[in-house]
């Protein structure tokens, strides 16, 4: 039994020294560990960013394309009821102001060459009526015109009441 009275053999475990050794390792690890994931963190920042900023274009494009459509909608419907060109270059200005302005020239330069067109109409000679090709000739112009000249307009059209 000289055996059995023998206290157990604990197990020989780390040093003090081996433990803070293990301990620097740890912390040196975790450090790195730290940077490395501030620096992803810093990473996914800058991408969130310019997704945010792809985001903001796309969204800005997107508003342009809808601008667009509108614009060609109008542009369209002006011409099919007619509307000269002029009148549609309008809507191409954005600020409302300029565009009542730019609105306000546009019909002011019309009636300036309206009233000259006709007032070039009143100013003719009465010799010239009748002479430009696509005229109508009135009634009370067939008057002075010999049956030749009058079966010439007829035939193109150009005598009024027919």
């Amino acid at each position: 039994m000289a055996d059995d009275d023998r206290a157990p053999e604990v197990p020989k475990g780390p040093t003090v020294e081996e433990l803070q050794s293990k301990l620097d390792d740890m912390i040196k690890t975790n450090n790195g560990l730290n940077r490395k994931n501030r620096e992803l963190k810093d990473s996914l920042d800058e991408k969130t960013e310019a997704g945010r900023s792809v985001e903001e274009r796309i969204a800005a494009l997107e508003a342009d394309k809808v601008k667009a459509e509108r614009r060609a909608a109008t542009v369209s419907a002006f011409a099919e009821a007619g509307v000269p060109d002029e009148f549609r270059r309008v809507f191409d200005i954005d600020d409302p102001t300029e565009r009542a302005s730019a609105m306000r020239d546009l019909l002011e330069d019309r009636d300036r060459a309206t009233t000259k067109r006709v007032a070039s109409e009143f100013n003719r000679n009465p010799d010239e009526m009748g002479k430009d090709s696509g005229k109508v000739v009135r009634m009370e112009d067939l008057k002075n015109m010999d049956p030749k000249e009058i079966n010439a307009l007829w035939e193109e059209g150009r005598v009024a009441g027919q």
